[in-house]
């Protein structure tokens, strides 16, 4: 017998994975330094049919995370942490973690 998974349970189910994603994103740049080129490198997210765009913002703001439409079918997360090298660290963290957690991911790296 297949097995049905509401939309409620699998916005539990996003929501505890941003949540992870999002503690342990902080917790990579805790001590980490801030050298290196200033940067703007940011996490994107694939949109999934089960939500429309304004449900993943609410699923990432009850995260604690703002995210907007990047561009057709992306999301990127739109935090800031430093200028340089703890920037990427927290969007490379954020981006695997999301993954492990059934997220579908892609970095956007862009320097000033």
């Amino acid at each position: 017998m297949k097995s049905t998974i509401t939309k409620s349970e699998r916005r539990a189910c996003f929501l505890d994975g941003a949540l992870d994603a999002r503690y342990s994103a902080y917790e990579a740049i805790e001590n980490c330094k801030d050298n290196g080129t200033c940067n703007f490198d940011m996490c994107l997210i694939k949109k999934e049919p089960y939500f429309n765009y304004a449900e993943y913002e609410q699923i990432f703001a009850e995260a604690g995370l703002k995210v907007r439409k990047h561009s057709a079918g992306w999301l990127c997360v739109c935090e800031c942490h430093g200028q340089a090298e703890k920037n990427t660290v927290f969007h490379k963290t954020l981006a695997r973690v999301l993954e492990e957690n059934g997220y579908e991911t892609s970095m956007h790296y862009q320097m000033d």
